[in-house]
């Protein structure tokens, strides 16, 4: 019985694809390439080079890997809303249909995770918007174009467009206006239209952990034996081959480790390069271990490091982590989103988009914090439900405030005030005080079945 075949339709490949095909350039690591006088680390050092570089210190290295996955991951983990720009003001609900159309029509979990991704290997991300073909150029969806691949145009002193091809002009490449390319870069000092890497102050440090990492592996092939020295008195040629191979079969590689050491004649052994713990081989790889998350800002214990790490001081780090790492990243994500996609493409200035950086623990922590600034009178009800991308509610608009009657509107804070001090400036207490009379402007006294009637005594009162 023949197994049956889903087929594969190309619309089901369209809604997969978040990338702009690239085109087939091989990619130089000129870090690792040492030049035979040793004087040159480098062989090109041009943009698309350096970032053929970055790649491959992100794809070799496991720490420089790690630490920019699980930033990436954690940055979109929690998903995104759509606030209004202003707390008090309501957004229309065709407009927040449209966004997330446009989102899920660019698959916006994997986008945003690939924008973190190229951020963090080649500061700078950029994704292609595509647009209807009407006169209003409605927005429909994004694709991601790679860094590598992407050319600036200028044009009096001005970012007019970008290009779009491989490293020599050819008819390949693609040619996009500068509005049509949403760019997201950290800061160059030395450049306002393009990004700078963080991998570019690790090249060196990741260069010599990767030789380490390659020293390493060498080590343990050679029997987990540093450099020995093998010095054959007197002996004559077939004594020496035959102790050659000898060494070759019984005593190189990890299968004949510890074996015993037999060879024929007057022979002296001894070591020619410094031992492991000389060398302090280990501190060392952990030296740069350090410098990388140092400059990834990521704490250790979050890509698994936990050697001096306890419960509060991981819950710190995972405080710190989330503000001060993965905020301030995904502010330069949302900022151009707002600016370059919503404000100039869709013409909105009403609407923002924001990305949930908390875990449900930061979550249980903001609601309690909304709830004291509530009871506070700091915020309103709506104006905490538009915090949380909801919509408002009836009624939700008064500011309330704890006092010891009880929850009452701020603007009743006077005349509740009033009420509840007396005329010579000390507070009311004692038996019969609940029938003094209110203050002027005070809210009249609620009357209920245990209210005494008006022009009452004072024994006929209800009890409070």
């Amino acid at each position: 019985m023949a197994a049956s075949r889903r087929k594969l339709t190309s619309a089901a490949v369209s809604r997969a694809a978040i990338n702009e095909p690239t085109p087939r350039v091989a990619a130089n690591f000129g870090i690792l390439g040492l030049t035979k006088d040793g004087t040159s680390l480098v062989i090109d050092r041009s943009r698309k080079a350096r970032y053929a570089t970055y790649y491959e210190m992100y794809k070799q290295h496991p720490t420089v890997r790690a630490g920019i996955e699980k930033i990436a991951k954690v940055a979109v983990t929690n998903g995104y809303r759509f606030t209004p720009s202003v707390q008090d003001e309501d957004i229309a609900e065709a407009r927040i249909a449209e966004l997330r159309k446009f989102f899920r029509s660019s698959n916006g979990s994997q986008l945003l995770r690939s924008a973190y991704r190229d951020l963090l290997i080649y500061g700078e991300a950029f994704w292609l918007v595509i647009q209807d073909g009407t006169a209003a150029k409605k927005p429909l969806s994004a694709r991601r174009l790679h860094p590598q691949y992407m050319d600036e145009e200028i044009s009096g002193g001005f970012l007019t467009g970008w290009r779009f091809g491989p490293i020599t002009d050819s008819e390949k490449e693609t040619k996009y206006k500068a509005h049509q390319v949403l760019h997201f870069k950290f800061d160059d000092p030395d450049n306002d239209i393009r990004g700078l890497s963080l991998l570019s102050a690790l090249e060196l440090t990741v260069a010599s952990d990767l030789f380490a990492m390659k020293f390493n592996e060498r080590f343990f092939e050679n029997s987990a034996h540093t450099g020995v020295i093998f010095n054959m008195k007197n002996s004559t040629v077939d004594e020496v081959a035959r102790n050659r191979v000898w060494l070759e079969q019984n005593y190189v590689g990890t299968e004949n480790s510890h074996k015993p050491l037999i060879l024929e004649g007057d022979i002296d052994v001894s070591k020619s390069v410094s031992t492991r713990a000389e060398m302090q081989f280990i501190e060392g790889r952990k030296f740069n271990r350090e410098e990388i998350l140092s400059v990834l800002d990521v704490d250790p214990s979050k890509i698994g490091i936990n050697e001096n790490s306890n419960r509060s001081v991981s819950k710190e780090a995972d405080n710190t982590f989330r503000q001060e790492n993965i905020s301030p990243l995904q502010l330069v994500v949302e900022e151009e989103i707002n600016n370059a996609l919503i404000l100039s493409l869709f013409g909105w200035d009403d609407i923002l988009f924001r990305q949930n950086d908390s875990s449900r623990r930061d979550q249980l922590d903001m609601m309690k914090l909304y709830a004291e600034a509530e009871r506070m009178g700091v915020y309103s009800i709506n104006q905490i439900k538009a915090e949380l991308g909801l919509p408002p509610i009836d009624g939700g608009d008064v500011h309330f405030i704890q006092t010891a009657a009880g929850a009452i509107p701020v603007e009743w804070l006077d005349d509740v005030a009033a009420r509840l001090i007396a005329p010579t400036g000390q507070p009311i207490s004692g038996q019969g005080t609940e029938n003094q009379p209110p203050a002027p402007g005070s809210p009249p006294e609620p009357q209920g079945s245990g209210a005494p009637a008006q022009g009452g005594s004072e024994d006929q009162g209800a009890e409070v």
